[in-house]
């Protein structure tokens, strides 16, 4: 099987020319902030990853205020619960992921699970099973509940389990198919009825779409969805 570090392994390219380059911040959902994402950068550059100058596709510019504002909007929520929560003000950082989720409830996977955390960390019991409910309907998550949170938390499963994933992810490598690719395996989660990747294939996901995401910009909205898991 695949390390996930070495999933898409290619023969090293030269060191990029140095470039400015937005940095981003995409949060993993064990974390909700950069150190996944450096570690997994990490990860794939010393497996032999290629970034920056080079790419398959170019840059994608995208007109002011559509999927850029949305992927800020969401980050500044989940950044602002943390900082909340760092000040012990559980409530405030509940309402302000709650908020973002009610008005953008398909938008990102990462508010919903930061705001499982917070309740997890308030003991807020009802409230939990009320959004884990309603996260396993909206993204490809496995349905989890209070009892069984944090075995599914300490699950080991990878992306190099599923080595048909693995094989889409290594044709089409630092192209916008692939953002496409990833996107969809958060979101087709037809209509509630699959059983949903746990966790720790999240997080995966989440750093690849990040590493993506520096290199090629957003993703571009899909036309149809017609790869399927």
């Amino acid at each position: 099987a695949l390390a996930i570090a070495a999933l898409l392994r290619r023969s090293r390219r030269p060191a990029p020319v140095a470039a400015t380059r937005r940095t981003v911040d995409t949060a993993t959902a064990t974390t909700l902030g950069s150190t996944e994402y450096r570690k997994g950068r990490a990860r794939a550059e010393d497996a032999g990853f290629g970034f920056g100058v080079g790419t398959v596709d170019t840059r994608l510019e995208w007109p002011a205020g559509t999927e850029t504002a949305v992927i800020e909007e969401h980050r500044s929520a989940v950044e602002l619960a943390d900082i909340m929560m760092s000040f012990g003000r559980v409530k405030g950082a509940a309402e302000t992921l709650a908020e973002f989720i009610r008005g953008n409830p398909r938008e990102a996977v990462t508010p919903w699970l930061k705001l499982l955390e917070v309740y997890r960390a308030a003991g807020l019991r009802d409230e939990f099973n009320a959004i884990a409910g309603e996260l396993n309907k909206t993204f490809n998550v496995t349905t989890v509940n209070w009892q069984s949170y944090d075995a599914l938390r300490a699950s080991k499963m990878s992306l190099e389990d599923l080595p048909h994933i693995c094989e889409t992810l290594q044709k089409t490598w630092r192209t916008t198919a692939c953002q496409r690719y990833l996107q969809q395996l958060l979101r087709d989660n037809r209509n509630g009825t699959r059983a949903g990747f746990p966790f720790s294939v999240i997080d995966e996901i989440l750093t690849l779409t990040a590493i993506l995401e520096e290199d090629l910009g957003p993703c571009p909205p899909a036309a149809s969805a017609s790869t399927q898991r």
